[in-house]
C-alpha cells in the first residue's frame, strides 16, 4: 500500500508540475457524475490503469475512511498547483 500511496503521490505531483507550466487561463472540470476517484481530463492514463487505480483507492477508500481523488487536469492557468488544488476541491 505504501508504494502505491508513493506512486501516486509522484504521478500527481509530476503531473500537475508539468501541466502547469502551460500559461493559458485554468478552467475547473465538473464534478464527475457519479463519483470517481480518478479523473483523467487528459487522456493520459489507459482504461486499464484508470480502472486499477480507482480500485486500489476504493479499497485503500474502505480501509481508512480516508479518501484520495486524483484529478489529471491540462493546466492549472493562472494558479499556483496548490491553490488550484483546494479551489478545485471548494467546487
Amino acid at each position: 500500500m505504501a508504494k502505491l500511496l508513493a506512486f501516486m503521490k509522484s504521478a500527481v505531483i509530476f503531473s500537475l508540475v508539468f501541466f502547469a507550466q502551460m500559461v493559458v487561463a485554468a478552467e475547473f472540470p465538473p464534478a464527475p457524475n457519479p463519483f470517481h476517484y480518478i479523473n483523467d481530463y487528459t487522456n493520459t492514463l489507459s482504461s486499464e490503469h484508470k480502472q486499477i487505480l480507482e480500485n486500489k483507492l476504493i479499497a485503500y477508500s474502505k480501509e481508512t475512511s480516508s479518501q484520495i481523488a486524483v484529478v489529471l487536469v491540462p493546466t492549472t492557468g493562472e494558479y499556483e498547483i496548490a491553490d488550484y488544488t483546494f479551489a478545485l476541491g471548494d467546487k
